[in-house]
């Protein structure tokens, strides 16, 4: 029997969420049990289970709703139990010790990117990053802020269903997926990041990308700024705006003029801190910081070419999402493998040499193409 293409995208992205979690499940129960390797495979087996019983069977939309009503309001109740039950600082991570000492030391009237964390480490992400992580620094609570992309994805998910679903699947995914409670317990946020990005790259393939209207200078607007978040997000970037160009769905000039008001944005967000703390800038800054983190920095032209290399697959909307989702696994995979070989199993999986959360980054865009692909059956089988 002959798989299609589409079908191979489809359960390449599913097997690498899967596999994602299994990590995870995989990672954190074999701190509470002996049998932490058995209990992340048996929740890897139901998943895929459901995964092709919802394939057989599909949900009506007012179930899908109704379970997803649900889960969100698991979700809040989780979140107001880690609230009260869990310290942050004694968890080995530190993205919301990062967010606190730099508002900390910028409060004071210091350069906040000389702040150190909990755990020593110089603040990594760009200025934007810490405008969006703001308003949930002041009310004093970031497992808001960890929790917003998971419900975001809830609600994109109730959207797409008609009378009948494929989402239920999806939802039962969300719900038993380890790393969802991960990053609210530790108020973590790369998918609540990477999921913005998302709608916003979302919003940009549905302009009028050769009309110079308000929409157009907006969603430019928007996407430099975002980009002032975490560099990483250049390779998503790199995918849907080089495949607009292939495509001709953006004529050169239109891209060169949405380019120069992107960058525009994206260097104004580093101007205050530029100029205000000028010489301590120059010392210390998001990208020496990232430069020098995580792998040699002669692998970023790799996986930028990786990326352009990708923007030539995509054959179809739904596409863009599939391949934005593989640029950002691929690095991490290598990341992964490279920690691995340089410290060894052990170290870099169960020691947090290689810290498995940047895997979620990918996470955002493999989950809409599968709500994509599942809507394109629904399609195929109403037509039949």
């Amino acid at each position: 029997m002959r798989i299609s293409n589409k079908n191979i995208k489809f359960i390449s992205a599913c097997f690498i969420i899967l596999i994602i979690n299994l990590l995870f499940t995989v990672k954190y129960l074999s701190r509470y049990s002996s049998i932490g390797i058995w209990l992340g495979l048996a929740v890897l087996g139901i998943q895929i289970l459901v995964l092709f019983y919802d394939k057989q069977r599909a949900f009506s939309k007012r179930t899908v709703t109704i379970y997803s009503y649900g889960l969100t309001l698991l979700l809040a109740c989780f979140a107001v139990a880690v609230y009260f039950l869990i310290n942050p600082a004694s968890l080995n991570t530190d993205r919301w010790s990062v967010i606190d000492s730099f508002f900390t030391e910028l409060f004071k009237g210091n350069y906040p990117y000389f702040a150190k964390s909990n755990m020593g480490n110089y603040p990594g992400p760009m200025p934007f990053y810490f405008a969006v992580s703001a308003p949930f620094y002041l009310i004093g609570e970031l497992t808001i802020l960890s929790l917003t992309g998971y419900v975001i994805l809830i609600f994109m998910n109730i959207k797409n269903q008609n009378k009948t679903s494929g989402g239920g699947a999806l939802v039962f995914l969300i719900s038993t997926s380890i790393f969802v409670y991960w990053e609210v317990a530790t108020r973590s946020n790369i998918f609540s990041f990477s999921i913005i990005i998302l709608l916003a790259l979302m919003a940009f393939v549905s302009i009028n990308k050769d009309r110079y209207d308000k929409r157009f200078f907006f969603s430019a607007l928007l996407t430099g700024l975002l980009l002032s978040t975490r560099a990483v997000f250049i390779l998503p970037y790199i995918v849907i705006f080089l495949s607009s160009l292939i495509h001709k769905e953006i004529k050169f000039k239109s891209l060169i003029i949405y380019g120069l008001v992107s960058s525009a944005a994206f260097i104004c967000t580093f101007l205050p801190l530029a100029f205000i703390f000028r010489e301590e800038f120059i010392v210390m800054n998001p990208f020496i910081v990232q430069s020098s983190f995580l792998m040699p920095a002669g692998y970023v032209v790799v996986f930028v070419g990786i990326s352009i290399a990708l923007s030539f697959c995509i054959r179809n909307e739904s596409d863009k999402y599939f391949y934005c989702g593989i640029s950002l696994f691929i690095p991490v995979a290598i990341y992964f493998v490279y920690q691995i070989v340089f410290n060894g199993f052990e170290k870099a999986f169960y020691q947090s040499n290689a810290d498995i959360s940047y895997f979620l980054f990918c996470l955002p865009f493999l989950f809409y193409f599968i709500m994509e692909q599942s809507k394109e059956k629904r399609q195929e089988l109403s037509i039949h």
